[in-house]
């Protein structure tokens, strides 16, 4: 009698559809196709009936402006509670620091204080920059800076 050590071995069996089996090359295809599909509606609409059509609003709701970033217009201001809250703390102008050299992460504090985005809302803040995470660290912790972009020590 011949050895069927190999024969009577039970291999796991994958299911053909279970995720674990779902190729890059399967993954891709079946997103094209989703994309195609939606894209094909898209583009077999007459430009002139949709034109024609007045776009449809939901009711109660008003037209609502948009920043070129998509932040609504005009910004919320925050609630007088929350501002005599922020002094009571002792917190006003709120202290906001960044690491200027932190490649990535920086650009959040460079465009919050370039564009006054914390002023649009009605807070008053003093701005901060670091060159290292060690200092932002040393103002962030005690609550010397209330706002931080900080790294970890």
């Amino acid at each position: 009698m011949a050895d069927n050590g190999d024969f009577n071995r039970k291999q796991p069996i994958a299911p053909k559809h279970s995720l674990a089996g779902f190729r890059r090359r399967e993954f891709l295809a079946s997103s094209a196709s989703a994309f195609g599909g939606l894209l094909l509606g898209k583009i077999a609409t007459p430009n002139d009936a949709a034109a024609q059509q007045p776009p449809i609003a939901a009711p109660g709701m008003s037209s609502v402006k948009f920043t070129d970033w998509g932040w609504p217009q005009p910004y919320e201001q925050i609630s007088t509670k929350s501002k005599q809250w922020l002094q009571s703390k002792g917190w006003w102008p709120l202290g906001a620091a960044w690491i200027v050299v932190w490649s990535g992460e920086e650009m959040i504090g460079n465009i919050l204080q370039d564009e006054k985005l914390l002023e649009k809302r009605g807070l008053e803040v003093k701005w901060q920059t670091f060159v290292a995470a060690g200092f932002s660290n040393e103002a962030f912790i005690p609550g010397r800076i209330q706002l931080a972009s900080t790294g970890a020590l």
